[in-house]
């Protein structure tokens, strides 16, 4: 029976050897934990790339930290808050005006590129050209600033 007990025995590790092996494991097992979650999000933000928010500029925050961050006084904020929001009333305004116009130019030059090209690469054309005009000439401008009030509209 005790030759049964020294031959188990003999199969075991020594003591103490196998704490290095448990910590090279555990950081190579981070390490990859780490590479397969960086490239997870590489491949997510390039299909969907991050886009600035248009429909949500919520004038009364942003006054209020204007506020605090200038330190103005209550006459101060009020004509800030008067002027800004005669300014983004006309700015909108100019925005409807224009908008027709920078329709057309976008859409002439969509129609452009897109004459040079083969079929597969109008399809190319087509999705990267939505993508890039999502991006820089958002659908939702006219909704894009919470509060801003053109010249008949009331508070």
């Amino acid at each position: 029976m005790s030759d049964n007990i020294e031959a188990k025995n003999a199969s075991l590790p020594a003591p103490g050897r196998r704490w290095k092996r448990n910590i090279f494991f555990g950081v190579a097992i981070f390490l990859c934990g780490m590479l397969a979650g960086a490239g997870a999000m590489i491949h997510v933000h390039r299909l969907h790339p991050l886009r600035p928010s248009f429909s949500s500029i919520d004038k009364g925050r942003a006054f209020a930290r204007l506020k605090r961050v200038l330190e103005l006084d209550e006459e101060q904020a009020r004509k800030m808050q008067a002027i800004t929001t005669k300014g983004l009333g006309d700015l909108k305004d100019l925005r409807r005006v224009v908008r027709p116009q920078a329709e057309a130019i976008i859409e002439r030059v969509r129609v452009g590129v897109e004459k040079e090209l083969n079929e597969q690469q109008k399809d190319k054309w087509n999705k990267q050209f939505k993508l890039i005009r999502e991006r820089w000439f958002p659908a939702n401008i006219e909704q894009g600033i919470v509060g801003a009030t053109t010249k008949g509209d009331k508070q």
